[in-house]
């Protein structure tokens, strides 16, 4: 038995944590791109803080630093008149900062200037799933092991003490747990999500081949997510939320994924 929980703490312990090396992004861009966005030259301030993104490349533990680009792009595209855009360029920061207060208010904000739904709905379901969605897949790792780490410590604690009180210990700590791995159980289940997003104000037509003439299989409106799977000259191949496989033009779809 001894060896059984030894085995499950060494389980609960052996996390994978996040890299912790943060990548050094040039000050002289940052300080250019914000010099630029308060002068009102907000092409000049995106260019500058989508090469800040280029600068850091796949380097591991730079999520927090790609969320503030993104979104100082997407307050950037906003204010340049392009709220469709900004929108996607939102949603890529949510990614990386899906608890920030002044993201989520100018994200629905813009939502609702275009005429989409919020967010999150009202009612009990809603907020929890809205819960269940505001950890990134990193942190959500953490707390499902971090949940089963001290669940079984109540159980060592039932075990050595026993008695009624321990015993509630346990299912109340059953009940945390399996709530704490909500979020790292709906991360394994459907990934990260789609990672593009329709961008033409009146929504685009999704079509059998890349060609114009091609027949409309579907019609997907602004702000729809969708997955990539392919590109051919200007058009991209994107996977729909019903799971179909269509053609759409490339200046219609902007990646969400940076």
């Amino acid at each position: 038995m001894r060896a059984w929980w030894i085995v499950v703490l060494c389980f609960a312990m052996a996390a994978p944590w996040a890299g912790t090396g943060w990548a050094q992004v040039s000050q002289d861009l940052d300080a250019q791109a914000h010099e630029a966005y308060r002068r009102g030259d907000y092409s000049l301030a995106i260019t500058l803080w989508q090469d800040q993104l280029e600068q850091l490349g796949e380097i591991r533990g730079t999520s927090e630093v790609r969320g503030e680009l993104c979104y100082n792009v997407a307050n950037a595209l906003y204010r340049s008149d392009q709220a469709m855009q900004a929108v996607a360029w939102y949603e890529a920061a949510r990614r990386h900062l899906p608890r920030d207060a002044d993201l989520l208010a100018n994200l629905n904000f813009v939502r609702g200037e275009l005429g989409l739904d919020p967010l999150h709905g009202d009612g009990l379901g809603a907020t929890l799933m809205g819960w269940v969605r505001s950890w990134t897949s990193a942190e959500a790792r953490r707390i499902a092991v971090w949940a089963l780490f001290l669940w079984a410590w109540i159980l060592i604690a039932e075990a050595w003490w026993g008695g009624r009180w321990a015993r509630r210990a346990v299912w109340i700590g059953a009940l945390l747990m399996l709530l704490a791995w909500l979020p790292w159980l709906r991360s394994a289940w459907v990934g990260e999500g789609p990672k593009a997003m329709i961008v033409s104000d009146r929504g685009t037509s999704g079509r059998s081949e890349p060609r114009t003439s091609a027949r409309a299989l579907v019609s997907l409106a602004p702000a729809t997510a969708v997955d990539p799977l392919d590109a051919w000259q200007d058009w991209v191949k994107v996977r729909t939320p019903e799971g179909k496989e269509v053609w759409v033009g490339a200046e219609k779809v902007l990646s969400t994924w940076r």
